[in-house]
């Protein structure tokens, strides 16, 4: 509900990388648990497409990844984009070790503070520059993915080849 109403507020669009592959049971599944979470029917739930890497093509397009455990969200760290890690869950256990040391940069237990807590952070976050925010970062980057002698640039570069190369 927080990212929706920040998005409303700022004229921004809301994508969300699926994981049940188009017209699966389990998509149909998602949908319901994010309508019910987000009091919405009309979600940008996009289906998630192996073949076309469609949930890599849709944050590599993305100003800012919004996520908690999620291996995207790390990922999108490794691939030097804003992200904004939250623990929608009132389980400590929903952190990742290294949130604790992101600060501004990160969203302990939202539920129990205030939307304008999750606002103030995300709007920060969203007007810092990428190299302002990797620096704030700094070596908690390594904790959060770990780069191994050039493997990323191997990767990225193939997975830009192969997006470039498909629509969504």
């Amino acid at each position: 509900k927080y990212v929706y109403k920040f998005a409303d507020k700022y004229n921004l669009k809301v994508a969300i990388a699926g994981k049940g592959e188009k017209n699966s049971e389990d998509r149909k599944k998602e949908f319901k648990f994010y309508e019910n979470a987000v009091g919405r029917k009309n979600l940008n739930l996009r289906p998630r497409n192996e073949k076309t890497f469609s949930n890599y093509q849709l944050m590599l397009k993305s100003k800012i990844v919004i996520g908690m455990r999620s291996t995207m969200a790390r990922e999108a760290i490794g691939y030097n984009l804003k992200t904004f890690f939250c623990n929608f869950t009132d389980h400590a256990n929903g952190d990742y070790p290294f949130c604790k040391k992101m600060k501004n940069l990160y969203l302990v237990h939202p539920n129990n503070h205030s939307y304008d807590l999750f606002e103030k952070k995300l709007y920060y976050i969203l007007k810092l520059s990428n190299k302002k925010y990797f620096e704030l970062l700094g070596n908690i980057k390594n904790e959060i993915i770990m780069n191994s002698k050039g493997y990323d640039n191997f990767i990225l570069k193939r997975v830009n080849k192969i997006i470039n190369s498909w629509e969504v």
